[in-house]
């Protein structure tokens, strides 16, 4: 199945988001169980985040990322770029087009050859991200509570962090601030994307020093 350049449900937005670091496990449970009693929890994702790149790392390079992701039982290609972060207030460029749900570690490289919205030659994969997301619904704001972990040689990474995408950047920290003194966890902004974290960890990592 080719997917064609037209079929896309993000085009070249620009996603903003408040990112910060828990820190722990203790803090993440903490502040889930504080969510639970102040908040609606929305639904649960599960989340496979496969990163890819040309053979001659082409992507990252440029400081781009190309990431397919299964969620729960559906699939998306996205493509990141231009990449800030101001004290946890990340932003990027993103573009997001359906794959298809049947889709797996075996054939996914083949897919990427043959669909059209990102035309990609050679493409290799990077890696592997896991992330369990719960979603609260909390005075207007929509939070997603990750817990997070990866592959660092033979053992797991693990990483706990909560993210808010907003366009209310003063009421959204104001909120957050209160939540996260409530929980009494330290409020700590998450310097890194998922993606850059990822590569502190991987072989490539050396490509964008």
């Amino acid at each position: 199945m080719c997917l064609d350049s037209g079929e896309h449900r993000k085009a070249g937005q620009t996603e903003i988001e408040w990112k910060l670091d828990l820190g722990s496990e203790e803090n993440f449970i903490m502040l889930r169980s504080l969510l639970e009693q102040k908040g609606e929890h929305l639904k649960s994702l599960s989340q496979i985040n496969y990163y890819l790149d040309t053979a001659d790392h082409t992507l990252l390079q440029a400081r781009e990322m190309l990431r397919l992701r299964r969620e729960n039982a559906s699939w998306v290609l996205t493509h990141k770029s231009r990449g800030k972060n101001e004290n946890g207030l990340q932003s990027s460029k993103e573009t997001e087009w359906p794959a298809p749900n049947d889709l797996n570690e075996e054939n996914l490289l083949a897919w990427l050859k043959e669909q059209t919205a990102f035309p990609i030659e050679s493409p290799v994969l990077l890696g592997v991200l896991h992330n369990q997301r719960e979603v609260f619904g909390l005075d207007g704001f929509i939070l997603e509570l990750d817990s997070v972990r990866f592959r660092n040689g033979e053992e797991w990474c693990f990483q706990w962090e909560l993210e808010l995408e907003t366009v209310k950047h003063p009421e959204a920290r104001a909120m957050l601030e209160s939540l996260f003194e409530r929980a009494g966890i330290p409020f700590e902004p998450q310097t890194k994307s998922k993606f850059r974290r990822f590569l502190e960890f991987a072989v490539y990592s050396s490509i964008t020093e």
